[in-house]
């Protein structure tokens, strides 16, 4: 299961890179308003509860080996887009190693499903 949701994520997060979109739709939701309050999570795992994915946002904001970028800025970058999609909650995931060209930072907006 997890090596799906991961293989979904690559692909969209490779299909945002091509279209240059900043955001893709994976669900719909009704959206919320602006300035909505979100909770921030490092990984899926750390969620602990049933969500549904809504929207992947790329904030083009890029982390190097240089320069690593703070999740709680990226989440502030994403906010808007992520209230928008109707997001419970942003999904903030540190790349495994930068490169000297950089990796695009991809938020999964997500909204909870069950307790």
């Amino acid at each position: 299961m997890r090596h799906g949701i991961l293989v979904g994520l690559v692909s969209a997060v490779a299909l945002v890179a091509c279209r240059h979109a900043a955001v893709t739709r994976l669900a719909s939701a009704p959206p919320k308003p602006s300035g909505c309050q979100l909770q921030l999570f490092a990984s899926e795992a750390e969620v602990g509860r049933p969500f549904e994915a809504l929207c992947l946002v790329d904030t083009e904001l890029t982390t190097t080996l240089l320069r690593p970028v703070d999740p709680a800025a990226v989440a502030e970058t994403a906010r808007g887009q992520a209230c928008q999609c109707g997001g419970d909650a942003l999904i903030v995931t540190k790349p495994d190693a930068g490169t000297p060209e950089g990796i695009p930072m991809v938020v999964k907006v997500i909204r909870f499903t069950g307790p």
